[in-house]
């Protein structure tokens, strides 16, 4: 009895010992070593205790579990989460600004309404694409349809700049419902010379307001893990370059 017990105890403890070697494995794939480091100015980590990566890197891991139960369970009500289709944000990253940034062919918004009026919305959106291109064929769409009374304007007479104002009434709004802004794209590396972006790129987003009984939406980031480029390069930056949003960014 005596051997048999130390033999299930050997067979638990390689057991545990195979476990944590996975995990360990695992981690460069899990873990953004520098995240807090892009995101933070030295002289404000070494000089500035509510900086210190002791207190920032768990409000960092405990924003990307969030993201996650987010992408698995939908936005909390007063949310529009972005979640699919979107670039990373060329706003201020130390401040957790999420916009500018470019969409893909269908970037989409969850819509998590929380009172009872109508929804307005305005969107600000640039297309930067190079000549001899074409303008950008776009449109807003609601649940995969277009959506109906889309004001667009040039106010500020910049051809390549538009303001998008719509309304969803009462009766349009669920939780759970998608805003989808739809384009045909273009590609920098493709269409441009000596330009390293190689994305299929639809509008820059420059500004989103949607606000409810006088109140604004928060927004917040659900996106998922682009899957990896396989080159050296690339795949550095899919697991060290902080907008990808791992679950144990550091």
């Amino acid at each position: 009895a005596t051997l048999g017990e130390r033999a299930r105890g050997w067979r638990w403890a390689a057991g545990a010992l195979a476990a944590l070697s996975f995990f360990i494995q695992l981690l460069p794939l899990l873990v953004s070593f520098d995240t807090y480091i892009q995101y933070s100015e030295p002289k404000e980590r070494y000089f500035r205790p509510a900086a210190s990566p002791i207190l920032a890197q768990p409000q960092i891991w405990l924003g990307r579990v969030r993201e996650y139960w987010w992408r698995a369970a939908g936005g909390p009500p007063g949310t529009a989460l972005l979640v699919k289709d979107f670039s990373y944000s060329e706003g201020d990253r130390s401040k957790g600004e999420l916009f500018p940034r470019w969409s893909y062919a269908d970037a989409t918004w969850q819509l998590n309404p929380a009172g009872l009026g109508p929804l307005e919305g305005t969107l600000l959106v640039a297309d930067h694409r190079p000549w001899p291109l074409p303008r950008a064929n776009f449109e807003l769409r609601l649940n995969g349809q277009p959506l109906a009374d889309v004001e667009r304007s040039n106010t500020d007479g910049d051809p390549i700049r538009w303001t998008l104002h719509f309304t969803l009434l009462p009766g349009q709004l669920a939780r759970g419902m998608r805003l989808e802004l739809v384009s045909d794209t273009w590609n920098p590396t493709r269409d441009t010379q000596d330009n390293p972006r190689n994305e299929d790129l639809g509008l820059l987003i420059e500004r989103v307001s949607l606000e409810q009984d006088g109140k604004p939406l928060t927004f917040g980031e659900a996106l998922p893990i682009p899957p990896p480029r396989m080159n050296r390069r690339a795949l550095w930056l899919w697991t060290q370059d902080v907008p990808n949003h791992h679950l144990f960014d550091l």
